[in-house]
């Protein structure tokens, strides 16, 4: 994916884009340094969707967004699933 993502950067010449392979359960980057987390189809692959949430909140200024979108059927753990569902996790959800 990031070879292709690495094809349209060039392509329409986005000087200020930084693709970087990171484990969404321990994000490469400093505490509080984004307004906004964006992700698209990235929770079913973390194994532990508590760590995942804590790091993207940890990578959150204390102000920031979360947007995310998924797909709640793949998600291993049913019972966080369920509070996603029922918003008791602060989220911008799209489900």
């Amino acid at each position: 994916m990031l070879e292709e993502a690495g094809k349209r950067k060039i392509k329409k010449d986005l000087k200020r884009v930084e693709l970087i392979l990171g484990d969404i359960q321990n994000l490469p980057f400093r505490n509080k340094e984004f307004d906004i987390v964006f992700s698209r189809f990235s929770l079913m692959y973390g194994n532990n969707l508590k760590k995942v949430f804590t790091d993207i909140y940890r990578v959150l200024k204390e102000s920031g967004e979360v947007y995310l979108e998924t797909n709640i059927a793949s998600i291993n753990d049913q019972e966080l699933a369920e509070k996603i569902k029922r918003q008791e996790i602060p989220l911008l959800l799209r489900v």
